[in-house]
């Protein structure tokens, strides 16, 4: 199998995995009628009933920036540029998946090993996502000479950087709801990303 169809088959099931955790995340939402979105995160819906969904949701998650990664780096010409950002990502994919492997505690405690596992990996994960799309944004301005790339994926770093931070610093009473906003923004910029692999040819300079 020629090296641009496997990369388009890995795309084609990063995807499906991408659409399966939109799945399920509607699935919890709908069973867990318990808890309220604007209050909780989304982490806290593993703690009671139904409590599997989300942590197999975040390992699907982790499988589709797996498979999307390897996609990627197929058809990229590899430089300095492509290798950090190619890091940054499968270091976001790293803690994505730790943060699936250890459930959360309720936001206001009390804290268990578990808990603090999954809220240092998952920050961690919404730091290193943004990294990568620095440098992609980069790529594509120096090594490419792409303007409308460049600063499409320089808006979706400060959008997801300032995101992520507005979302640590949001007041504890909103912290459901300025998650769900960040993940949002986070979705939209992985979705860009996982989809390179279908409008580039392997070894071209995007």
């Amino acid at each position: 199998m020629e090296s641009n169809k496997k990369s388009v088959l890995l795309t084609f099931l990063s995807f499906i995995c991408i659409l399966t955790f939109f799945i399920i995340v509607i699935l919890f939402h709908l069973f867990r009628t318990d808890h309220d979105p604007l209050l909780q995160t989304m982490s806290e819906y593993t703690i009671g009933p139904f409590g599997f969904f989300f942590p197999i949701a975040l390992l699907i998650l982790g499988l589709s920036s797996l498979l999307s990664g390897v996609a990627i780096r197929i058809v990229l010409t590899v430089t300095p540029l492509t290798k950090k950002s190619f890091r940054a990502f499968q270091l976001w994919t790293i803690f994505i998946i730790i943060t699936g492997i250890f459930p959360t505690d309720y936001i206001t405690g009390p804290y268990s090993f578990s808990g603090i596992m999954h809220g240092v990996a998952s920050c961690f994960a919404f730091l290193f996502f943004p990294i990568s799309l620095y440098y992609i944004s980069q790529f594509y301005r120096k090594e490419v000479g792409s303007k409308f790339n460049y600063y499409r994926y320089q808006v979706y770093f400060y959008v997801c950087l300032s995101g992520f931070i507005f979302y640590l610093i949001s007041p504890l009473g909103y912290k459901g709801m300025t998650q769900r906003i960040f993940l949002g923004i986070i979705i939209i910029a992985y979705l860009d990303i996982i989809s390179i692999p279908l409008r580039t040819k392997k070894n071209e300079r995007i």
